[in-house]
């Protein structure tokens, strides 16, 4: 998982620092300070936005962003309850957490299986 987060920043140094896609959709009407959150993984899921919420705190007092290729169903509903700006080059793809874990699966990413206590072995 990669994470970058840039803490009580202002609207300037975001616009040189945030890649192309987040740049150009970052809302203009922005209260300074702002805290930005970016995924490097193409989808944040409901895990990562947990972990990047312990790590950024409440953010009660400044305005929080996340940065991600798309959010999955579950990442978006947990970060519009905290009321969080979301910005998603590709937010039109709507999948949840669990079917792109398939998906990843499928693809052939090295991610944790999970291991199946009935399944044949090769001792027999």
């Amino acid at each position: 998982m990669k994470l970058i987060i840039h803490k009580h920043t202002t609207r300037e140094h975001l616009l040189r620092v945030l890649p192309e896609p987040f740049r150009s959709l970052l809302p203009p009407n922005l209260a300074e300070p702002i805290t930005a959150v970016v995924f490097g993984d193409q989808f944040a899921t409901e895990r990562l936005s947990r972990k990047a919420l312990d790590r950024i705190g409440d953010g009660r007092d400044e305005s929080v962003i996340f940065c991600a290729d798309s959010f999955t169903t579950e990442a978006r509903e947990l970060l519009r309850q905290h009321r969080f700006f979301l910005i998603a080059p590709h937010g039109d793809i709507l999948w949840s957490d669990h079917y792109y874990e398939q998906f990843r699966v499928r693809s052939g990413a090295t991610v944790k299986k999970p291991s199946i206590p009935y399944a044949p072995t090769n001792d027999a």
